[in-house]
């Protein structure tokens, strides 16, 4: 897989001035399904789908509500609070 380098106008990456500051956009980004994602943030969406990730506090784990999938294994303490009553995915009825 090559590098490809994404320049958003003929300005390199300089947008309108506003208020005498440049915008300047650096970094590495992914582009999908019509938006921009830094780097830094690709841990809060689904590696499959690409949509944002959720969190369910009572599971205190996170999923994806596209796929219908955890995104996080359950630990193996069987007294755990969170992890002994989980459903087998998110969205399904007890």
């Amino acid at each position: 897989m090559g590098k490809n380098n994404f320049f958003p106008g003929p300005d390199n990456g300089r947008g309108r001035s506003r208020n005498g500051v440049t915008p300047i956009i650096e970094g590495v980004f992914l582009m999908t399904k019509d938006r921009i994602i830094p780097y830094e943030e690709l841990d809060d969406y689904c590696e499959f789908c690409l949509e944002p990730l959720s969190y369910d506090a009572t599971y205190d784990s996170a999923y994806c509500a596209g796929c219908n999938e955890w995104r996080e294994e359950p630990c193996t303490d069987p007294k755990c609070q969170f992890c002994t009553d989980r459903p087998k995915h998110p969205f399904d009825r007890r």
